[in-house]
């Protein structure tokens, strides 16, 4: 009896959930993760409320005129006991374009209370476009119709 208690209350400590923010490492990776599969619903756990308007609204073409392919948190740089500052990799592509894009976005987080929240967010390099930047989108050129040319036979045995 004793054991089965000990397993059970093993089981709880090891499975039991975690809160969304336990720390920077997760609270980044489960925010960008929640983002890209379109779960908007769990962004108000991850975003400071003054950065949510601005955060959604860089995100508003997500889904619908580009493609998440992947993210990946690259580095993740501790600013003191309660502030750190994230390097996200963010791979996309437009459906009409087919191009695979690759832009770096800088995330500063900052503790609060029992939490790790978005406090900034910049894009840090790579390709422009993920949040509505740089130049308009150009769709891709028509092919070149297909134009006959003449069959020009080179070498003997021409005849």
């Amino acid at each position: 009896m004793r054991c089965s208690a000990f397993v059970f209350c093993l089981a709880l400590v090891a499975c039991g959930p975690l809160s969304p923010a336990a720390s920077p490492h997760e609270a980044v990776q489960e925010l960008n993760h929640h983002v890209r599969f379109g779960r908007t619903g769990p962004i108000a756990d991850f975003v400071a409320p003054k950065e949510r308007g601005p955060f959604e609204q860089r995100r508003r073409a997500w889904g619908r005129d580009l493609q998440i392919v992947d993210d990946e948190l690259v580095a993740l740089v501790r600013k003191g006991t309660d502030r750190c500052e994230a390097t996200v990799r963010v791979s996309w592509y437009r459906p009409q374009e087919g191009e695979l894009h690759v832009t770096d976005l800088r995330q500063n987080w900052e503790q609060r209370a029992d939490r790790w929240v978005l406090v900034g967010e910049v894009r840090a390099g790579g390709a422009e476009g993920l949040f509505g930047d740089g130049a308009p989108f150009a769709p891709a050129r028509e092919p070149p119709r297909d134009v006959h040319r003449p069959t020009v036979r080179i070498g003997p045995g021409v005849q």
